[in-house]
């Protein structure tokens, strides 16, 4: 199974956009969140040439922004899973069925026989992020073949984290799971290992890679993660 991760809004960049009123190419900054018009097309070209089983794209507003990632029509199967700390939410679109399962905050998707859970945790708090790692760890104990994956917003640079409490939080993430993304010391414009992937030992890694792509607001690269059971 091939999975694709991918912020692919900006906080900051938007954030900046949206209270100066910016307009980009003819379009106005409407939101802090994905913005379609603008990179719908990029994003497409990038996922077709990932051709993933599986995409987890963070900082989508709705579903009906899907319309504008044109490669995303071969992912017959889609859901919008909600944030629990911003409007935003996690795209997850599978070219296979799947089933959806939640455990506490977080949404487990069950596709053949592995168990897949989209993250995006805290932005602003990294003992916020500590929170919900701990959260997320009691909602995922037991489960396996587990793959958890996305922007934790961990402030790091591969294993080493900046904050006291990032480092618990990584430390939580690691007591049962293997971090497979130790070797990128940036998925960011910022220079951040922000995105990760985090596996149970019945899986088994077979090519991991971080595209240093972005297109206008977009601050994070895609992370591409392909694994057996």
């Amino acid at each position: 199974m091939k999975v694709v991760t991918w912020n692919v809004g900006s906080y900051y960049f938007l954030g900046y956009a949206v209270r100066r009123g910016t307009s980009f190419h003819g379009h106005k900054i409407r939101d802090i969140y994905f913005q379609p018009e603008l990179n719908g097309e990029f994003v497409s070209s990038q996922l077709a040439a990932f051709d993933a089983d599986v995409v987890v794209l963070q900082e989508m507003h709705s579903l009906d922004d899907a319309a504008f990632i044109p490669a995303l029509a071969d992912y017959p199967y889609k859901t919008l899973v909600p944030n629990i700390h911003h409007e935003h939410s996690v795209l997850v679109a599978s070219k296979q069925p799947f089933e959806i399962t939640t455990k506490g905050d977080y949404a487990c998707i069950g596709i053949g026989e592995v168990t897949l859970v989209p993250v995006h945790l805290d932005a602003h708090s990294a003992q916020a992020r500590y929170a919900d790692t701990k959260a997320l760890s009691i909602a995922t104990a037991g489960i396996t073949p587990l793959i958890i994956i996305g922007d934790t917003n961990i402030w790091s640079r591969g294993k080493r984290c900046v904050f006291p409490a990032d480092k618990r939080a990584y430390a939580t993430l690691t007591r049962n799971l293997t971090d497979i993304t130790t070797e990128f010391s940036s998925t960011s414009y910022f220079g951040l290992a922000f995105d990760k992937a985090f596996i149970s030992s019945d899986l088994v890694v077979k090519h991991v890679s971080c595209p240093h792509v972005r297109s206008y607001f977009m601050d994070h690269y895609p992370l591409v993660v392909e694994f057996t059971a």
